[in-house]
């Protein structure tokens, strides 16, 4: 399950790499999904690792709309919004590297 979510972390890193920014309302829309999904990521339940990965997938594939967020204004918007979000995503995200 663990490569699952693996893959769709690096497939959300890729889509948002190569952007040059995006203006904030979208940064903080996205990061306002974001939160919601890592609401659903408990570490002591291993199915909800699956959740977690589907959300950020349909995430990701909001390219026309988030493509332009970069991964800085992504952390920087959810660690705002939602510490304990962030710092789930950031456990996920180091994990899989």
């Amino acid at each position: 399950m663990k490569k699952i979510v693996y893959v769709s972390l690096f497939a959300f890193a890729s889509a948002f790499m190569m952007s040059c920014g995006a203006d904030q309302a979208t940064v903080d829309k996205m990061s306002n999904e974001m939160c919601t999904v890592m609401e659903k990521y408990d570490e002591t339940d291993p199915s909800s690792m699956l959740t977690a990965a589907n959300g950020m997938m349909e995430i990701a594939g909001k390219e026309a709309e988030y493509g332009k967020v970069t991964e800085d204004q992504l952390y920087s918007a959810m660690e705002k919004q939602c510490p304990e979000g962030y710092k789930k995503f950031k456990t996920l995200a180091d994990s899989g590297k």
